[in-house]
């Protein structure tokens, strides 16, 4: 909830208490005429766990907002709820919340329906449609009236809007002249407000079309007719920062024109197109921006925290984190009693090496250490605890590696880094060698011995860095695909992260759709990688999605096409995804790809042809390290090694 509807439900008075709440979505929503029943409002930015009511309700291409809506209200707790027409989804909505009021209590799948109201909104703000909206909020009035039962109380509606006159008291979050980070476009999620607040150093500010700015400092005068009232009013509302729905939405520029501005986060909803055009014009602002997009649902949790720390790092707006139960000199770090070392995997998709990269082929090479300081400053450690694997890397304090270790994540992701530094350290003497540890990968937080946690994106970028530093191909884009998702991101010239991209919640152009299309064709992975190396006839796999992928697959396969040109097939999709991905972000080479799936020549060769085909003809190179997966613990080794020395 924003800062603006915790003011507003104070205002609510003992009604919402009583249970008495009716719900509304829209800004432009008359509140303030609820106070004139006695009514408590509520401001709904639902976070439901799951769509199971709305899905059985609702047509499979509605946005999530509608559904969650949708869920949310059939959990109960709302006298009523109130829609304005601004948004064609929440019409269906309360179109089939309406329909439900329509039928026999023992028809309806909760007994009692919620009753809907719509009022229509103008999209031209003008001195006809300030009239036609006050006859429309006038019409609700007499509408509830006979819902209810009750009579208007128009001393009540203008004492609601006495308190309402003041929006700079109702601006949450920045004070007037500070910095702060803006996050607009279309109402965000509760878990985006909040972790964005939490990870950033500055204030963050709901500026998106959920914010309100109400004042009505003229409308609550004791002599006014209630239709002369309720057209003051109705100006009130609509002179609000208007929505992307309005046909002029010009005044939406001031959003992002503050010189106060820091940085913005971009929120769009998934199916929604008209906030997705007014992101495309912030491109010619000189302000860090991150797009981000949502379904509404929890189940993006992971990617949200990734892209948001990731954005705050890369522009220095991180904040400083109290790392509760972490010992910075990581003295709570014991080796794992009864563990057995897993051997580090072996490499089962016949990388192509490159020639010029640093050497990282992780061996504990002894003899780097020799007469180096074997006191506990002396070393640092990078993990990096991935849905699939965990990786360590640990660094001298001259930035050499002395060793590193991957092994498999399992089901404890805690439990794989700890078998992964004590296979690491053995060879240095042990963990109580080790000044400072930086964990990275969506693990990240679970690492117990770690002083400190940066995302991947920030370490593939130093990693790569760091390996390709002064080399004739120094990296200017890294391609991370690892088990569960594709990065794409931009080295700038201070070696940090000038832009990055990573695919949505989705299988696809991910190890895992690998594994799903290995599966199909009863092959090893090993096997895959280099099956598609010669393919004879191009097979297109149209469908990204792994299960619609999958049955096509299964087609191929019963039309008799050849296995190893099915392979090239899946290769072709997953390097068209993540080659439309550079696209967007503007990606130039020297292209490096790390993570597992960098091991599959097949999927290199293929990712090449796709960028070569994008620049035009221009050949583009894909060079990968000798050992790709652990370029993020090798960067999150320098950052320990940077932090330690501090």
């Amino acid at each position: 909830m924003t800062g603006n509807a915790r003011k507003f439900e104070a205002m609510a008075g003992n009604a919402a208490a009583e249970g008495q709440v009716i719900g509304y979505v829209c800004k432009y929503t008359p509140i303030e005429i609820f106070a004139g029943f006695g009514m408590g409002h509520s401001f709904m930015l639902p976070n439901e766990n799951s769509f199971d009511y709305a899905d059985s309700r609702m047509w499979p291409s509605m946005c999530g907002y509608a559904k969650s809506v949708m869920q949310h209200v059939h959990g109960g707790g709302y006298e009523s709820v109130v829609f304005t027409d601004c948004c064609d989804a929440l019409k269906r909505v309360s179109d089939l919340m309406r329909a439900d009021c329509g039928k026999p209590a023992v028809d309806r799948a909760s007994g009692a329906a919620t009753p809907a109201f719509v009022i229509g909104l103008p999209r031209v703000i003008c001195e006809e449609s300030i009239r036609a909206y006050a006859q429309n909020l006038m019409t609700f009035i007499r509408e509830y009236e006979v819902h209810s039962g009750m009579a208007f109380d128009v001393r009540r509606f203008a004492d609601a809007c006495a308190k309402t006159t003041a929006p700079e008291a109702l601006s949450a979050a920045a004070p007037v002249g500070a910095g702060y980070v803006a996050l607009l476009g279309a109402r965000a999620p509760k878990s985006l407000t909040e972790r964005a607040s939490a990870l950033c150093a500055l204030p963050v500010r709901d500026l998106t079309c959920a914010s309100h700015e109400r004042s009505f400092a003229d409308s609550e005068s004791g002599d006014l007719a209630l239709d002369e009232r309720l057209i003051r009013y109705a100006g009130r509302l609509l002179a609000q920062t208007p929505c992307m729905r309005m046909s002029d939405n010009g005044a939406r520029a001031a959003l992002s024109g503050d010189p106060n501005i820091k940085a913005i986060i971009y929120h769009t909803i998934q199916f929604c197109d008209f906030y997705g055009f007014e992101y495309a014009g912030l491109g010619t602002k000189k302000i860090p921006s991150l797009k981000i997009e949502t379904d509404y649902s929890p189940s993006s949790s992971g990617q949200l925290e990734t892209r948001l720390q990731a954005f705050f790092e890369s522009n220095g707006l991180l904040a400083e984190k109290v790392q509760e139960d972490k010992n910075v000199k990581n003295n709570n770090y014991s080796l794992s009693a009864g563990d057995e070392p897993i051997p580090r995997a072996s490499d089962t998709y016949g990388a192509r090496d490159a020639d010029n990269a640093r050497d990282t082929d992780g061996a504990r090479d002894t003899d780097s250490t020799k007469g180096a300081d074997s006191a506990r400053d002396s070393y640092y450690a990078g993990i990096d605890c991935g849905s699939t694997s965990t990786n360590a890397v640990i660094v001298d304090a001259g930035g050499t590696i002395v060793a590193s270790v991957t092994v498999p994540t399992g089901a404890n992701g805690a439990d794989a880094a700890r078998r992964a530094m004590d296979e690491a350290a053995g060879g240095i003497g042990g963990a109580e060698m080790i000044a400072w540890t930086v964990a990275t990968g969506y693990g990240r937080a679970s690492v117990p011995f770690a002083a400190d946690d940066v995302t991947e994106i920030t370490c593939h970028a130093r990693g790569v860095h760091e390996l390709f530093r002064g080399l004739p191909n120094e990296a200017r884009t890294v391609i991370d695909i690892g088990g569960q998702d594709s990065k794409v991101i931009r080295i700038g010239a201070d070696a940090g992260v000038a832009e990055f991209s990573m695919n949505d919640k989705c299988a696809a152009g991910t190890g895992r759709f690998l594994e799903l299309m290995a599966a199909t064709l009863g092959m090893e992975l090993g096997e895959m990688a280099s099956a598609g190396l010669h393919p004879k006839e191009r097979v297109d796999i149209s469908s990204m999605c792994a299960v619609f992928a999958e049955s096509e697959v299964i087609s191929l396969i019963a039309g008799g096409k050849a296995r190893d040109d099915i392979v090239w097939g899946v290769n072709l999709a997953i390097a068209g995804r993540v080659a439309s991905m550079a696209a967007r972000l503007g990606a130039r080479p020297p292209y490096v790809m790390t993570g597992g799936v960098a091991k599959n020549a097949g999927v290199v060769k293929a990712l090449e042809l796709k960028l070569t085909e994008q620049s035009g003809g221009a050949k583009a190179e894909v060079t990968v390290p000798k050992d790709p997966q652990i370029c993020g613990a090798l960067g999150a080794a320098h950052i320990a090694r940077e932090k330690g020395k501090r």
